[in-house]
């Protein structure tokens, strides 16, 4: 599951990007959608169809699946957006420990930003903390986390799950993979602990409805808070949260360099576009171990399929009969190459790196409560 990304060039908006699981998506103003087949590493168009590979079915509108494109905005000034979060949310607020888990994403940036807007009218305590996950994720987020925080003058804490507990479970499970992501308890866990020793009353969530189809359906609109959570963005969308971080200069280096998410390195849900932009980025930690962990995948469960390609088309990140499946399908269709991972991460980018005039340009459909 991915999110539509506008596509700009020469400042206009002219179309719209979607990676997801081996595909790419790339539609034009005009020109409707293409399906792309990454193999080897460069895509290729492929139909729109049902696949069948030996009793497997590869659906594209399952795997390549993306949130609708969201190319207008609804804030019309962060003035606006706080002094309504002021009026909902402060007799909830006023006086209470909050704790932001702080990645430095666009999101967590974006609420970031809010929050300390939200300070200037509501007295309320906030932590802020990021959570490294060991081994599965670069060791640079750490350092950017703390770079972009402190722009905003705010300290991080930086917990982790326990290192050995994480490789000890690399090493007899694997990397997580779709439908199998163990690593969502070592990511939270943590996070969850922090909250109960500083006693906190909100943990504060950088999700937004139009983020994707799941949480559109499960992120309630009508309120600012779920239980013990405080969704102070829920309502923007991504041009707003573009133009919030963007307008500040707290880009993370990770959307810059072509990146969707900033998220682990060895994500399953991670799309091959961004495996192959994320291979030239560095930082792994202990590249030692990983290699280790996926020889040993392989032998266990995938050996049927060429260790070199099991590699490269990163196939640890499905169970073993989707990755045949994958395997037998980009061998029988073989793909003529249109896109490499250079020009993926030029259309992923795109949203960073045009003129910020051309997001301000884009249609304003602000809330009548949001107007000052």
């Amino acid at each position: 599951m991915s999110e539509a990304l506008p596509v700009f060039e020469a400042g206009r908006l002219t179309g719209f990007v979607a990676s997801s699981a081996d595909f790419t998506v790339y539609g034009r103003v005009g020109s409707g959608r293409r399906l792309y087949l990454w193999s080897g590493g460069a895509a290729g168009p492929v139909e729109w169809r049902v696949y069948e590979v030996e009793g497997f079915r590869v659906e594209p509108s399952v795997w390549a699946v993306y949130a609708p494109l969201e190319a207008w905005r609804r804030l019309g000034s962060l003035e606006g957006l706080v002094s309504w979060l002021a009026r909902e949310a402060g007799h909830r607020l006023q006086g209470k420990k909050l704790l932001l888990s702080f990645s430095g994403g666009k999101d967590s940036t974006a609420a970031l930003i809010v929050l300390d807007a939200l300070y200037e009218k509501i007295d309320f305590k906030l932590e802020v903390v990021h959570v490294h996950m060991p081994y599965l994720e670069p060791e640079y987020h750490v350092d950017e986390a703390l770079r972009l925080a402190s722009r905003l003058g705010y300290n991080v804490e930086v917990i982790e799950p326990p290192r050995r507990v994480l490789a000890r479970r690399l090493l007899e499970e694997g990397l997580p993979w779709r439908r199998a992501r163990w690593c969502t308890y070592y990511k939270t866990r943590p996070l969850e602990e922090h909250f109960e020793r500083i006693q906190a009353d909100y943990m504060v969530v950088g999700d937004r409805i139009g983020e994707s189809l799941m949480r559109s359906k499960r992120l309630r609109a009508d309120t600012l808070f779920e239980r013990n959570r405080f969704e102070p963005i829920k309502h923007l969308t991504l041009i707003d949260v573009v133009l919030l971080v963007r307008s500040l200069g707290l880009t993370h280096r990770d959307y810059q360099a072509g990146l969707t998410r900033v998220s682990c390195r060895y994500c399953p849900y991670k799309s091959l576009a961004e495996m192959l932009i994320d291979e030239r980025l560095g930082g792994d930690e202990d590249p030692g171990l990983i290699e280790e962990v996926l020889r040993r995948e392989w032998r266990r469960w995938y050996h049927d399929i060429p260790l070199e390609e099991f590699l490269s088309e990163h196939y640890w990140r499905y169970t073993p009969r989707v990755a045949r499946a994958f395997h037998r399908l980009k061998r029988l269709l073989k793909p003529e190459p249109e896109l490499d991972a250079r020009r993926a991460a030029e259309l992923h980018s795109s949203v960073w790196t045009t003129p910020i005039e051309a997001l301000e340009s884009l249609p304003l459909l602000e809330p009548p409560e949001w107007r000052l």
